[in-house]
């Protein structure tokens, strides 16, 4: 981990895209949702990074403070041409549901994010989705086989995670690019 400002830039030959988490402040002993914005657009261009992120908190206590990060970073991504994806943060009493992913991941595709990272429901997650206008990640979880068979089954403007797709240790990646590709 480098000190904050002396973080070296990816180097233009990485092949593997990186998403810079663009928001934070907090530790473990203080409300999670309680951030703000730590990384200036112009330093994520300077760390050649291909996208930066920011967490939304919906529902919690600090709700309005999170999506005005996102609003902060998308306005500046718009000037510079850096997407920016939110993603879905859940606090500790927060119910873990579809309704909930989908009202957080739309807020977020509203307020501007380009694509929304959000978290895997095996009870209705068709609705995360088709209440979402941009695309949805993933996020990382249980490898979990209602989520590769809806994946598969055509799963509405979805992306795994790029770890469970290929998986360190697949021995047979043809069977999942095919997956991905209807």
């Amino acid at each position: 981990m480098y000190p904050r400002r002396t973080a070296q830039p990816v180097p233009a030959a990485t092949n593997k895209p990186v998403v810079l988490r663009a928001s934070g402040g907090n530790s473990i002993l203080s409300e999670l949702s309680n951030e703000c914005v730590a990384v200036a657009m112009e330093d994520a261009l300077r760390l050649n990074v291909c996208a930066v992120a920011a967490q939304v908190y919906i529902g919690s206590e600090y709700e309005h403070q999170s999506i005005n990060n996102i609003i902060k970073l998308v306005d500046a991504g718009n000037r510079y041409g850096m997407p920016v994806p939110a993603v879905t943060g859940v606090g500790k009493e927060m119910t873990r549901d579809a309704r909930y992913f989908s009202l957080a991941s739309r807020i977020a595709a509203e307020m501007g994010a380009q694509f929304v990272k959000t978290y895997f429901v095996e009870e209705g997650f068709e609705k995360v989705t088709a209440s979402c206008p941009v695309p949805i990640v993933i996020a990382g979880g249980k490898n979990c086989r209602s989520m590769r068979r809806w994946r598969c089954a055509g799963g509405r403007s979805t992306v795994a995670r790029p770890g469970w797709i290929w998986g360190a240790t697949s021995s047979s990646p043809a069977p999942r690019a095919r997956c991905l590709r209807r």
